[in-house]
């Protein structure tokens, strides 16, 4: 099972710091998509039954 957020490396941090830095972002996103996804669908559950 997937954290909620996971642990991200502070190298990665400073890698990301540079846009030009595909290899990074690539790694940046196949972390973060999975949470960020889950958090949109909170939000819009959330929303839906306020």
């Amino acid at each position: 099972m997937l954290t909620e957020f996971p642990e991200t490396r502070e190298s990665l941090l400073v890698q990301v710091r540079s846009p030009a830095n595909r290899e990074a972002w690539d790694q940046f996103a196949m972390l973060y998509r999975p949470v960020i996804y889950r958090l949109a669908r909170g939000f819009r559950s959330w929303a839906f039954f306020r």
